[in-house]
């Protein structure tokens, strides 16, 4: 059995299924009754998209840089 084989048998022992109906009750409990998120949770998903943008900035930056070299 090949390095790939052996990787892809161990990631189908430890999958878990889930029905259409765990999925959606899973759904329901982490969305809040009133369907809109919270403040707090608007607030780590701004700071979140804050550092993936600051991410990709330097990321570019780094790539102009290697480029212009």
């Amino acid at each position: 059995m090949t390095k790939a084989a052996e990787q892809h048998a161990a990631a189908d022992q430890v999958a878990v299924f889930f029905t259409r109906a765990e999925i959606q009750a899973l759904a329901k409990q982490a969305r809040p009754k009133d369907g809109y998120p919270t403040a707090e949770e608007l607030a780590l998903q701004d700071k979140a998209w804050k550092r993936l943008l600051k991410a990709e900035s330097v990321d570019r930056n780094a790539q102009a840089k290697a480029a212009g070299k």
